[in-house]
């Protein structure tokens, strides 16, 4: 099939055809792009075809320049219409400034693992990254080129306004570049998050073809929608200009930074695999604790008294009890202890300046050997659990006997979820739902629209416990009345303090209420108490107990909730729950996640 005889050239394959189109970002016919500036034609941003006759009859008005503005629809034109058109992008000033100052050799896509400060960063973040030519090392490699896509939200904007209008289209997106450096440091040093660099086995001449059409897309906007038009959307639709196939995501009808990750490494590309190779950059927490939980536990003593006092630092490098090596581990760990704290602190008050500043001459008095750490392995995203979740079980309530049970998520991971490329100790799910299919009737157990929690628990004692846990839950519940059936909406939130004893067990305590929406007599305040524990291989638990005071009148009850999971894969498991409310129940289910 063929088409489009533009401007007197032979016809256009369907593959030249597609590849156009999605230059100019078409979907179900028309552009995405919103500035009106960036199309040629006057139809241009609905008419791909008139859009082209118009880029072939400016390229061919050298006076107009134009394929200094459009270089990666020139390159397009060049490669198949097999004429150069007597241009040259040698002749493009801030194009060749542009390839010049990033000297990109390769492009890797950048996964940031979610942040749950920000409502527009939940779910992660995904970014480009231009490879420099010949930057193997990996403090250069901060030098190379950041693309980043986002919503032009104003600082001032509120949270309320934040999610209405990115839900419901009230921003503008652009790409915006930057030196990767600074998108470590803000996501890297300042959020703890970690990123995860995938680098794609491309052409040089598909690297071009993206570098270009990226710089054609400075300053040029397009619509923002939280679901369906965000940083994934915007990626993948740069990548598949290149790709001989679309990356498949799935069915759901939105698109998430994890998506992308779980899809490229089956693709095949130019007869090899897409991803070339993976590469982690570490959160400085995440290097703290590595090293942290590398040290004795005499020189974690240490640490500890050091980081509380410090004028225990002279007594300890005066000391006999420890070897060189070991005083070194000692204040490599409260350097990069005190440079966090430097960043997450930065009041004029503090003296942490100072305490670097010591402990660098601390340093320096022993020998210049560096420190062996050892290099603790993390799992890459493509091997975290799968974000949408559907389920199938049987079980039993006191109330109406035995019963199937249909259960599901839309997005993302629960607190007994596998932690890979996510925050511990926490959970954040959308539209999770039980259904209860019984002899007589089908009965909605819950669903809660949005529960998102995190425990803020840590590994290093370094670290004072002052961050609070929490959860928001917003739901409707099978309740306990005088009807046959009642269903309640509530809203739960709850605040409090957390801790992890060991890799293997947390604990918290927080104290809230959950308002009842129908009565809110009903409304109660409430103490939930919890523990998870990861036994070895893999199960893991999660008992929960939950008194509440109502404030009716009516004194104080409670509730238990037990959850255990049977991890068989990142896209199966099997969990086993009871709980004791108005009702008894206990369950067992299967549960595939895609």
């Amino acid at each position: 099939m063929s088409s489009w005889p533009a401007s007197g050239s032979s016809s256009l394959s369907e593959k030249q055809i597609n590849q156009w189109s999605k230059l100019l970002h078409f979907k179900n016919g028309s552009s995405t792009i919103s500035s009106p500036e960036f199309f040629l034609s006057e139809n241009g941003s609905f008419n791909a075809e008139a859009e082209l006759i118009a880029t072939l009859s400016a390229f061919t008005l050298p006076s107009s320049m134009a394929h200094c503005r459009y270089p990666a629809r020139y390159i397009w034109v060049k490669d198949n219409f097999g004429s150069d058109l007597a241009l040259s992008l040698q002749d493009c000033e801030d194009y060749q400034q542009w390839i010049q100052h990033s000297k990109t050799e390769s492009v890797s896509l950048v996964y940031v693992t979610g942040y749950l400060g920000n409502p527009a960063s939940f779910f992660g973040h995904l970014m480009m990254k231009f490879n420099r030519l010949g930057d193997n090392e990996t403090d250069i490699e901060l030098l190379d080129t950041g693309i980043n896509f986002g919503a032009n939200a104003h600082p001032d904007d509120n949270p309320v306004k934040y999610v209405l209008y990115g839900i419901f289209g009230g921003y503008t997106a652009t790409y915006t570049t930057a030196t990767y450096y600074l998108h470590t440091g803000n996501y890297a040093e300042n959020e703890q998050r970690e990123l995860w660099e995938y680098e794609l086995s491309l052409t040089k001449q598909e690297v071009a073809l993206i570098q270009a059409h990226l710089f054609e897309l400075q300053n040029v906007d397009f619509s923002y929608y939280f679901l369906s038009d965000n940083c994934s959307t915007a990626f993948k639709d740069i990548l598949n200009i290149v790709l001989e196939q679309p990356l498949d995501t799935g069915l759901q009808p939105w698109d998430m930074p994890i998506d992308i990750f779980h899809a490229i490494p089956d693709v095949q590309h130019q007869g090899q695999p897409l991803v070339k190779k993976v590469n982690q950059r570490q959160s400085k927490y995440s290097r703290i604790q590595n090293k942290y939980l590398a040290l004795s536990d005499t020189e974690k003593q240490q640490a500890l008294s050091i980081a509380e006092e410090l004028s225990k630092l002279e007594p300890f490098m005066r000391s006999g009890d420890f070897s060189e090596y070991e005083k070194a581990k000692v204040l490599d760990v409260l350097t990069e202890y005190t440079e966090l704290l430097l960043v997450i602190n930065n009041e004029p008050e503090n003296n942490y300046k100072e305490q670097k500043r010591k402990l660098l001459l601390a340093r320096l008095q022993l020998g210049s050997f560096s420190v062996d750490w050892p290099k603790r392995k993390a799992d890459p995203p493509h091997l975290a659990q799968l974000p949408i979740n559907l389920g199938i079980g049987t079980g039993y309530s006191n109330h109406y006997g035995g019963y199937i049970s249909l259960r599901g998520y839309g997005a993302y991971y629960d607190f007994l979820s596998i932690d890979t490329a996510r925050l511990k100790d926490s959970a954040l799910t959308v539209m999770d739902t039980e259904l209860h299919i019984t002899d007589d009737k089908l009965r909605l157990k819950t669903l809660d629209f949005l529960n998102v929690a995190s425990l803020n628990t840590n590994d290093v004692a370094l670290f004072e416990n002052d961050r609070f846990a929490w959860q928001l839950n917003l739901s409707i519940e099978h309740s306990k009345c005088d009807e046959d059936e009642c269903y309640r909406p509530y809203f739960k939130g709850y605040l409090g303090l957390a801790t992890r004893r060991s890799n293997s067990l947390s604990a918290y305590s927080m104290i809230g209420g959950q308002a009842d929406f129908a009565y809110l007599d009903d409304s109660t305040l409430q103490l939930p108490l919890g523990v998870f524990y990861n036994w070895p291989a893999r199960w893991k638990t999660h008992l929960r107990v939950v008194p509440s005071l109502s404030l009716n009148g009516s004194g104080w009850d409670y509730t238990v909730y037990g959850d255990s999971r049977f991890h068989i894969s990142n896209k199966a498991d099997i969990r086993i729950s009871i709980e004791k409310s108005y009702d008894e129940l206990v369950g067992i289910y299967y549960n595939r996640y895609f």
